[in-house]
């Protein structure tokens, strides 16, 4: 008589509705940095999608990659961020020029994607996700350099951002306005009204505006 064999357990995986942990939240951004870096690596060798952009990316997407990881380590570790003071605000500067040689707006939302076209959606897609889970809020929230970085990260692949890394709305200054001097009225003549005879009443304001129009185009008639 043979007998059922014993049914073999899977491999825990990570559920969608687990809590993210630090050393997961880490472990996945540095792998989906890494992936993209591959991606820039092949499009500027075999393509001149990027131009003159590939080095300069290749560079903001690495950095990007070591301040995370730091950051994320030291959250890990127990490190309590140091305190900011608020800024001064900064004055308006005028707008860079942008490079002649590319016509990428760099500064729109989503700008890799606009050069890479689908290939960077997908990683913009795993990074939306995992920003989403739960945990990734508060261990956002938790390390301010995190959030600094992961911010022009989902500028430039397009992904939206979640509420952890929206910056407050800038109060409105209020800006002075010139006072306008108010144009001086001339002093009204003093006499008695036109067409009036010692000892009559005065006209009212309109009946007078109406006698000067008439006057003006010749139709009164005294």
């Amino acid at each position: 008589m043979s007998t059922a064999a014993p049914a073999t357990q899977a491999e825990p995986t990570a559920r969608e509705d687990s809590v993210l942990t630090v050393e997961e939240l880490a472990r996945t951004l540095d792998a989906i940095l890494a992936s993209l870096l591959a991606l820039l690596r092949t499009f500027a060798r075999y393509t001149s999608a990027l131009g003159p952009l590939a080095t300069p990316i290749w560079n903001r997407i690495s950095r990007t990659r070591v301040r995370l990881a730091r950051a994320l380590a030291h959250l890990a570790a127990g490190h309590t961020p140091r305190p900011t003071q608020p800024r001064a605000p900064r004055p308006r500067q005028a707008p860079r020029e942008q490079d002649p040689r590319s016509h990428v707006p760099v500064r729109r939302h989503g700008w890799l994607g606009a050069l890479l076209d689908h290939h960077v959606r997908a990683y913009a897609s795993q990074l939306e996700f995992l920003l989403a889970r739960p945990g990734a809020a508060a261990l956002i929230a938790a390390s301010p350099g995190a959030t600094r970085t992961l911010r022009p990260l989902c500028r430039m692949l397009g992904t939206e951002l979640p509420a952890a890394l929206r910056l407050p709305p800038r109060p409105r200054s209020a800006r002075p306005r010139p006072a306008r001097p108010k144009p001086a009225k001339p002093p009204r003549a003093k006499g008695p009204s036109p067409g009036l005879a010692p000892g009559d009443q005065p006209f009212r304001p309109y009946v007078l505006k109406a006698i000067r129009y008439a006057r003006r185009h010749g139709l009164w008639r005294p």
